[in-house]
C-alpha cells in the first residue's frame, strides 16, 4: 500500500508542479482585462466593503500565494522520501487546489484540474485513516484508480466518436484559444 501511495504521490507531484507553474505563468489573466478579470466575473455581484469584495480586489495576491503553497506541497509530494511528509502534504494540495482553482475559474477547470482535485481530496481524507485500517487505504486507491479509468475512458471515447477530433479540427481549435493556445503549433496543425 505504501509503495502504491508513494508512486501516486510522485505522479501527482509532477502534475501539481506543472499545473502550478502553468498558472503562475498565466497570472496576468486574473488582472484587469484578463480572461478571469474579477471585476467581470464575481465582483459585480458582490457587495462593496464585504469580505468577498475585499478578497476579490486582492485576488491576484491571494491566488499567487495559494499557487506558491500548492507548488511547494507538489515538490514535497515529488521529492520527499518520507511517507509521513507525503501524508501531510496531501491536505495542503487538496485545500490549495480547491481554493486556487475556484478563486478565479468560474466556468470550471479543465479535466486534469478536476481529476487532481478528486485525487487530492480523496487521499487527504483516506491516507490518515488508512494508517489505522488497511481496508480504508485500499478503498482510497481503488476509488482514485476507478475515477481515473472512468474519466479518461469517457474523454477518449468522446474524442473517438467525434468527427472534429478525428479530423484534427478540434485540436486546431483548442490550440488557437487564448487559454490553451500555442500559436505556432496551431498553425502547424
Amino acid at each position: 500500500m505504501e509503495t502504491a501511495y508513494l508512486a501516486c504521490s510522485r505522479i501527482a507531484g509532477v502534475w501539481v508542479v506543472i499545473s502550478s507553474a502553468e498558472r503562475l505563468v498565466t497570472l496576468r489573466e486574473i488582472r484587469p482585462g484578463g480572461i478571469f478579470d474579477p471585476r467581470v466575473n464575481a465582483m459585480s455581484r458582490t457587495r462593496r466593503g464585504g469580505v468577498a469584495y475585499v478578497l476579490l480586489r486582492n485576488v491576484g495576491t491571494l491566488h499567487y500565494t495559494l499557487l506558491l503553497t500548492r507548488l511547494t506541497a507538489g515538490l514535497v509530494l515529488l521529492l520527499s522520501p518520507a511517507f509521513l511528509m507525503v501524508i501531510g502534504s496531501w491536505p495542503v494540495v487538496a485545500i490549495t487546489t480547491l481554493l486556487a482553482g475556484r478563486l478565479v475559474t468560474y466556468g470550471g477547470d479543465d479535466g486534469s484540474d478536476q481529476m487532481l482535485t478528486i485525487m487530492s481530496v480523496a487521499f487527504a481524507v483516506v491516507l490518515p485513516l488508512g494508517l489505522a485500517d488497511q481496508r480504508i487505504a485500499k478503498a482510497g486507491l481503488y476509488f482514485v484508480g476507478a475515477q481515473a479509468c472512468l474519466a479518461y475512458s469517457a474523454a477518449g471515447i468522446a474524442k473517438l466518436i467525434s468527427p472534429d477530433w478525428r479530423s484534427g479540427i478540434a485540436i486546431r481549435g483548442v490550440l488557437s484559444t487564448r487559454t490553451y493556445g500555442l500559436e505556432r503549433v496551431a498553425v502547424m496543425v
